[in-house]
């Protein structure tokens, strides 16, 4: 899935750059959202910073947006903490309606997180790795202030299939389904 979206990716950053580009417009943003823990079993109450987006509109009624993120959490098991490293990727497909400044998009999204612990860690229990995913519907909406600048929010309904930590797999995996919300602040070229 990683090779998809980052194919995905370039190909689009290809087409924008070609002949044709007139008809494709490429930004850039930054989705604030709750924090919440790798086993989705709480939320902080803390805004975090952890991702960028690639929002790339077609004529503008079609818009592919390749999400990617890195941040390190710490998880407690037992009575020790584990710090992982956590890499975010995906995309979301959408259909866009215009009125004037403002834009409405409706689409499905899929992501893939994928958990690491250092390779050091002395607790054979807990497992190195693990890749959990989350498919979701996207409701969302913009208003262009300028040009070049927009702010946004979304709500998605995402179904995260979340993998166990431990070896033995005493929850197995996990399914949950959430409603969340996201402000979004995009820059377009």
């Amino acid at each position: 899935m990683k090779k998809i979206i980052i194919s995905l990716t370039l190909l689009t950053v290809m087409m924008f750059t070609s002949s044709q580009a007139r008809n494709i417009r490429l930004g850039i943003g930054i989705p604030l959202e709750h924090e919440r823990d790798i086993t989705l079993s709480n939320y902080g109450s803390s805004i975090v910073l952890h991702k960028f987006t690639i929002p790339i509109v077609f004529y503008s009624t079609i818009r592919i947006i390749p999400e990617f993120g890195y941040w390190k959490v710490t998880h407690k098991y037992d009575s020790e903490k584990v710090k992982y490293s956590v890499f975010h990727y995906g995309f979301g497909l959408y259909y866009v309606k215009s009125f004037g400044n403002n834009r409405m998009y409706f689409g499905p999204r899929l992501v893939a997180e994928q958990l690491n612990r250092p390779k050091d860690y002395p607790n054979p229990d807990i497992i190195s790795s693990k890749t959990d995913h989350i498919y979701g519907l996207t409701l969302g909406a913009e208003h262009l202030f300028v040009e070049h600048f927009s702010i946004g929010f979304e709500v998605q309904y995402n179904y995260y299939e979340i993998n166990p930590l431990e070896r033995s797999g005493y929850y197995g995996t996990r399914l949950r389904r959430v409603l969340e919300s996201v402000f979004i602040v995009a820059f377009y070229f």
